[in-house]
C-alpha cells in the first residue's frame, strides 16, 4: 500500500473543494440570471397575456386582503396601464326606478290583436318613448308569424329611438346547432372575460323561436329560458329553472333577461363585464353580482319594491294618467312584463323580477 503525505492529501482536498465553489458560484450566477431572464419575460408578457395578467392581478389582491384593515374594497384599472391598479373602497348601491307596464289581455280591444300585434307594438313603444324614458325591457320574446315588413321596421325604428333597449329569446341544446345568430352576437360577452370551468355552465346552439324584430343596433338581446334546464317535480308539474346568470354559446356568454337589464341600465359594454364562476360578476363600474360554481345567482332577494304600474293600453289611451305616475322623476326603465305568461320562468312571476332587478340594482360596485 501506498500512503499519501497529509499536506499533500489536504492540498488536494483544498483544490477539490475550490474547484467546488467555483463551480456552485458560477451556477448560482446562471441561476439568478434565468431567474432574471424569467422575470423580465413575464412582466413583459403581462402586458400581452391576460392570463398571466390575471395571475398577476390575482397575488396583488391577495396581498392586498392580507395587509389592508379599512372595510372593503375593489381594484380598479388604471386608464394608462392595464397593469396598474387602484385600490378603491366599494360604494353602496341604490336601488333602480321601473315603470313596470304590463301586457293584459286586452278586455277593451283596443290592439288589434291579442297578444299584441307587430304594429300593435310599434304604437306601444311610440307612446312609451314619448314619455321620456329612456330605457326600455321586454321579457318575453316578440314572435310572429309574416307580421310584414313594414310593421318590423316600425318596431325596429322604435327600438333604435332609446338609449338601450333589452329584449329576450328562449335558448336550447338541440344535436342541430346553428350559427351564432347577430343580433344574439353583437352583446355577447367573449369567453376569454370568465375566470373558472366553463362547462360548469350550462351549453346552448339554438333559438328555440327566432324573434322578428333584429334590426336595432342598440338591442342587448338575453335569454329568457333555457328550455334544456327545465326540470318536473314528482307530480310531474313542471319547475321554474334555476337563475342562470350565462350561457355558453361556441366561445361566447350570453346574458340572462336581468343581467342583460343591468347591463342596460348601467350602460355597461360587453367588453367591461367580468366573471369569476364561484364568486362574482363585475360589470364595468356597475354592481358586483355574488353567484356560484355554476353561475347561479346567489345573493338574497331585497324587499319587494314599490313602483308606479300601469298597462299597455293605459299608456295608449290615456297620457296624462301616465304622466301623473311618473311625478317623482323619470323611471331609469320601462319594464313590459307579459301578465298573460303561464310559463315556468326563472323569475317566477313579475314581482320577483322586479325583486331581482331591484337587488342587483343595490348591490355594491
Amino acid at each position: 500500500d501506498k500512503y499519501v503525505p497529509a499536506q499533500e492529501y489536504y492540498d488536494y482536498k483544498s483544490l477539490v473543494l475550490d474547484n467546488l465553489t467555483q463551480d456552485a458560484s458560477l451556477l448560482r450566477e446562471r441561476m439568478a440570471f434565468l431567474v432574471f431572464e424569467a422575470g423580465i419575460c413575464a412582466a413583459f408578457l403581462a402586458d400581452y397575456w391576460p392570463p398571466l395578467r390575471d395571475r398577476e392581478t390575482a397575488m396583488f389582491q391577495f396581498f392586498v386582503d392580507a395587509f389592508r384593515d379599512e372595510g372593503e374594497f375593489i381594484l380598479d384599472p388604471a386608464p394608462t396601464s392595464a397593469r396598474v391598479r387602484l385600490v378603491r373602497p366599494l360604494e353602496d348601491g341604490e336601488p333602480g326606478r321601473y315603470l313596470r307596464i304590463d301586457i293584459t289581455d286586452d278586455p277593451e280591444r283596443l290592439f288589434e290583436a291579442n297578444p299584441p300585434s307587430a304594429t300593435d307594438w310599434a304604437t306601444i313603444l311610440d307612446s312609451t318613448r314619448q314619455t321620456g324614458i329612456s330605457t326600455v325591457a321586454i321579457d318575453h320574446p316578440l314572435s310572429w308569424e309574416d307580421a310584414g315588413e313594414i310593421p318590423l321596421h316600425l318596431i325596429d325604428h322604435q327600438l333604435s329611438n332609446f338609449d338601450h333597449a333589452v329584449l329576450c329569446v328562449d335558448l336550447r341544446r338541440s344535436p342541430n346547432s346553428q350559427a351564432l345568430p347577430l343580433y344574439l352576437k353583437r352583446h355577447a360577452i367573449p369567453l376569454r372575460q370568465l375566470t373558472g370551468n366553463p362547462g360548469d355552465l350550462p351549453r346552448v346552439n339554438r333559438v328555440s323561436v327566432p324573434p322578428s324584430a333584429t334590426g336595432a343596433p342598440n338591442v342587448i338581446y338575453s335569454f329568457r329560458i333555457l328550455e334544456n334546464e327545465m326540470q318536473q317535480d314528482a307530480t310531474g308539474k313542471t319547475l321554474p329553472p334555476p337563475p342562470f346568470t350565462f350561457a355558453r354559446w361556441d366561445k361566447v356568454l350570453i346574458p340572462s333577461f336581468p343581467i342583460a337589464l343591468a347591463m342596460a341600465r348601467f350602460q355597461v359594454k360587453p367588453e367591461d363585464v367580468r366573471i369569476v364562476l364561484g364568486d362574482h360578476i363585475r360589470l364595468g363600474d356597475g354592481p358586483i353580482i355574488p353567484i356560484d360554481a355554476f353561475g347561479q345567482l346567489r345573493t338574497p332577494l331585497g324587499d319587494p319594491p314599490r313602483f308606479p304600474f300601469t298597462t299597455a293600453e293605459a299608456i295608449e289611451t290615456d297620457p296624462g294618467a301616465t304622466a301623473s305616475l311618473l311625478t317623482g322623476g323619470l323611471p331609469d326603465c320601462a319594464l313590459f312584463i307579459n301578465s298573460q305568461n303561464t310559463a315556468p320562468l326563472p323569475w317566477q312571476g313579475p314581482a320577483r323580477l322586479l325583486r331581482t332587478a331591484s337587488t342587483i340594482d343595490a348591490l355594491p360596485r
